[in-house]
C-alpha cells in the first residue's frame, strides 16, 4: 500500500465517523422537537389566592389565557375538575388544557381548605392523569411563587383520541 494512502486513511475514516455522528445528532434533534410529552405546572402566586397553571412542552412553558383557577370553588364541590383555557402546542394536533382539582381538608371548625391539588392534562376530550400529580401547595412562604411540575404525560396521537 502506498504511503500517501496509509497516511491519509485514518484521517478519512475519522472524517466519515464525524459526519455519521453529526447526522445522527441532527436526526435525534428533529425527533425530540416533535415530542408528545407535556407536564402540568402549578404555583401559588404571591398576590392572589388562586392557583396558577401552565403546560410545559419541549422545554417551554405555555401560559393559558385563563390560568388562574380558584381552588375554593373546587373545595366546595370535591372531585370537580377546574379547567384552564386551551393551549395550542407546536407539533401537537388539537388543544391541550391544564386541569386541577382540590383534595380538601377540614380545619376542625367545619371549614374546608385546599390541602392538596391533583393535576392532569385534558386532551381530545379525555383527562390524562400523570403518575406524579398530587401537590401539597399552600400559601406557606416556601411555596409562594414557585412552579411545581407533574410527571410527563405522553399525549396520544389525534387518531387515538377519536371515539
Amino acid at each position: 500500500m502506498p504511503d500517501f494512502i496509509r497516511l491519509r486513511l485514518p484521517a478519512c475514516l475519522f472524517a466519515v465517523l464525524v459526519l455519521a455522528v453529526s447526522a445522527a445528532g441532527i436526526a435525534t434533534a428533529q425527533e425530540s422537537s416533535t415530542s408528545r410529552d407535556v407536564t402540568v405546572d402549578l404555583r401559588m402566586p404571591l398576590n392572589t389566592s388562586n392557583a396558577e397553571v401552565a403546560i410545559s412542552h419541549d422545554g417551554r412553558r405555555y401560559l393559558p389565557s385563563l390560568r388562574f383557577l380558584t381552588p375554593q370553588a373546587s373545595a366546595d364541590r370535591p372531585g370537580e375538575w377546574l379547567r384552564s383555557s386551551a393551549v395550542d402546542l407546536p407539533g401537537i394536533e388539537g388543544s391541550v388544557r391544564a386541569v386541577i382539582r382540590v383534595l380538601p381538608a377540614s380545619t376542625g371548625g367545619g371549614e374546608i381548605t385546599p390541602a392538596r391539588y391533583d393535576t392532569a392534562v385534558e386532551y381530545g376530550g379525555r383527562i390524562i392523569l400523570p403518575s406524579i400529580r398530587r401537590t401539597a401547595l399552600s400559601h406557606r412562604a416556601g411555596f409562594l411563587g414557585r412552579w411545581v411540575s407533574s410527571s410527563p404525560v405522553t399525549l396520544p396521537a389525534a387518531s387515538e383520541t377519536e371515539e
